[in-house]
């Protein structure tokens, strides 16, 4: 008995390594398949690194104008004396120049005294970087073309605070009047 009992171990063994084989051939073919596209791949990406070497190189080589050679408009600074030149060559007025900036005649008037370097949103500063190149006859067309300032009711204003202080008004000489009658 212990023959057949080696036997059957030695045929169970067999199968298995058979079946293990025809497992792995699949996978053998779809790793060879992987390795020659992951190769193909590495020399389309060093053929594209050469390409992109030859451009930037070629690029440098362009001369580019010194007009076009700006700072970015994060690194200019922006002064209340220049904006108050920028205004004065444009020939505008505080409320027209502000409308071209997006904000109002008193920011305007604001910045023109401050000192020194002007903190402002990068959207303000991109539209006083842009009115830095234009002449006298675009800035006319833009505000042309631009819509109207909104005017502020100042009387509405004016009457809402009255109203505040009215009753205010009202409680002290009421409380003056209970102060004489003790």
């Amino acid at each position: 008995m212990p023959n057949l009992a080696q036997v059957m171990k030695e045929e169970i063994s067999r199968l298995a390594r058979k079946e293990v084989r025809a497992a792995q051939v699949v996978t053998r073919k779809e790793t060879a398949r992987l390795r020659k596209a992951n190769a193909d791949l590495r020399a389309r990406v060093d053929q594209l690194e050469k390409n992109a070497k030859q451009i930037a190189k070629s690029v440098e080589a362009i001369p580019v104008p010194e007009a076009v050679v700006a700072a970015p408009a994060s690194k200019q600074r922006i002064s209340g004396k220049g904006v108050r030149s920028l205004r004065k060559r444009l020939k505008l007025t505080r409320a027209q120049f502000a409308q071209l900036a997006n904000t109002t005649g008193q920011t305007v008037y604001n910045w023109e005294k401050q000192n020194g370097v002007l903190t402002m949103r990068s959207r303000t500063r991109d539209a006083l970087l842009a009115l830095r190149g234009i002449g006298i006859k675009d800035v006319k067309a833009r505000l042309d073309s631009a819509p109207a300032p909104k005017a502020t009711p100042k009387k509405k204003v004016a009457k809402k605070k009255a109203a505040k202080k009215a009753p205010a008004k009202k409680k002290a000489a009421a409380k003056k009047k209970t102060k004489k009658k003790a």
